[in-house]
């Protein structure tokens, strides 16, 4: 990784941080992030708005969080906790969910965007993650995109993904959608992203196939006209 890293810029990007748990972040877990930033002079930091663990588990998967308040100040507290102790700049991404908790629920937007403005701290908008919700839930992807903070926006992550029953699944073993693509292209005319990164953990036996998808993610920015990508949801 260090010697890619002297020879192109390089972002940083975690899964084990559990924003979303009641307690803290570790600060041993943090020491050790800061001084992989440090040999690879990355250039921002960022974390999934999840938890994966509790007192009593480490689920080791990214768990959604309830968007209550409650929930909302205890992230604000973990976010402004990162912060302190990482001088780089600290995005957030929002992640798939495949069920809702019981009781009133905020806007997922609203819940991101009151983080980002508490805190100051950047979004990470996962593009493919925005579509599965949307179609899962069955919500508009231009309210959710239209209650986002200007100013926070500053980076996209695009995959591919499956379905099962139904159901899209975030599996990253696949090219980039078409709906997808339409969304990034939607994201793209209302924020100048500083990076857009290609997510592909599987189904990489033959290697160009990272290109293929790089290649779609480029013609989706620049894509013109209608017709030529489905209607995104909302």
């Amino acid at each position: 990784m260090e010697q890619a890293a002297s020879a192109y810029p390089v972002v940083a990007h975690g899964v084990g941080l559990s924003l979303g748990s009641a307690s803290l972040p570790s600060v041993d877990y943090l020491n050790k992030v800061e001084e992989v930033l440090a040999k690879l002079g990355a250039l921002n930091y960022s974390e999934h708005l999840a938890f994966t663990k509790s007192a009593s588990l480490d689920s080791s998967q990214l768990l959604p969080v309830p968007r209550t308040p409650e929930a909302r100040n205890i992230l604000i507290e973990n976010v402004a906790s990162v912060q302190r102790q990482i001088s780089l700049p600290f995005l957030i991404e929002n992640i798939t969910y495949y069920f809702d908790y019981a009781g009133p629920q905020m806007a997922e937007f609203s819940f991101i965007s009151e983080i980002a403005d508490a805190t100051g701290c950047g979004i990470l908008l996962d593009i493919e993650n925005l579509y599965i919700n949307s179609v899962n839930h069955k919500f508009s992807t231009q309210d959710f995109l239209s209650g986002l903070p200007r100013e926070s926006v500053r980076a996209a992550h695009v995959a591919g993904g499956g379905e099962h029953n139904g159901v899209l699944i975030d599996t990253h073993d696949r090219p980039p959608r078409e709906g997808t693509l339409c969304l990034l292209r939607e994201v793209c005319s209302r924020w100048d992203l500083a990076t857009i990164i290609l997510e592909r953990d599987e189904g990489v036996d033959d290697p160009y196939c990272i290109i293929e998808d790089l290649d779609l993610i480029r013609s989706g920015i620049h894509s013109d006209g209608p017709g030529n990508t489905p209607a995104i949801p909302g």
